[in-house]
């Protein structure tokens, strides 16, 4: 069966992103990954987990030898879930301790703001914090290749500021009503299409 949903967990064992006091990027979305796939279970959709490769690999011989690096390594792979969506999980961090609040990333396609719109109105529905929107991405910044690279809509998920206090403690209130959400936005998102 075709996925409806490719999981991809931002970051890797050996570069978790973003941390404070031991809480990182990678160890938090990865329970979040684990949690959203059963919880699609619940609304008759179906997700594949993507991790990210620890290490480059390498296309081609001789002159024509390129290095693959991990997280192109883990867009391929979410390109060949053939998955009809697909999110990126992370957590936001700034200089800014004052700097807060929710934010989806979209390639400005059709679809992906489409899918963008119907996470933010789940998520507004359900989890209490600082609504920044949907925002759109080009593909030379950074997460642009996630959002533009595979031919399904992408969106990457942005919840909180590791850096800022009521966030952290937030995205520990809040785990289990944001990955209700997430599916409660996947699940109208392909209602909308008719993909159920």
């Amino acid at each position: 069966m075709i996925p409806h949903v490719a999981i991809s967990v931002g970051h890797r064992r050996n570069a978790q992103g973003a941390s404070y006091a031991g809480m990182t990027e990678w160890l938090y979305n990865s329970t979040i990954a684990d949690m959203l796939k059963e919880e699609l279970v619940k609304k008759d959709l179906v997700g594949v987990i993507v991790t990210r490769p620890e290490r480059a690999s390498y296309r081609g011989t001789g002159g024509d030898r390129t290095r693959v690096s991990p997280y192109m390594r883990q867009i391929d792979d979410v390109t060949k879930t053939g998955a009809m969506a697909a999110i990126d999980l992370h957590l936001n961090a700034a200089e800014s301790k004052w700097a807060r609040g929710r934010l989806i990333l979209s390639s400005g396609s059709t679809r992906s703001l489409l899918l963008g719109r119907h996470l933010r109105t789940a998520l507004n529905a359900k989890v209490p914090a600082q609504d920044r929107g949907v925002q759109t991405r080009p593909v030379g910044e950074n997460g642009g290749a996630f959002l533009h690279v595979p031919p399904m809509p992408c969106v990457i998920m942005e919840p909180w500021f590791l850096s800022n206090a009521e966030d952290r403690q937030d995205l520990v209130w809040y785990q289990s009503l944001y990955v209700e959400a997430l599916a409660d936005g996947l699940r109208t998102y392909f209602s909308a299409l008719g993909a159920l």
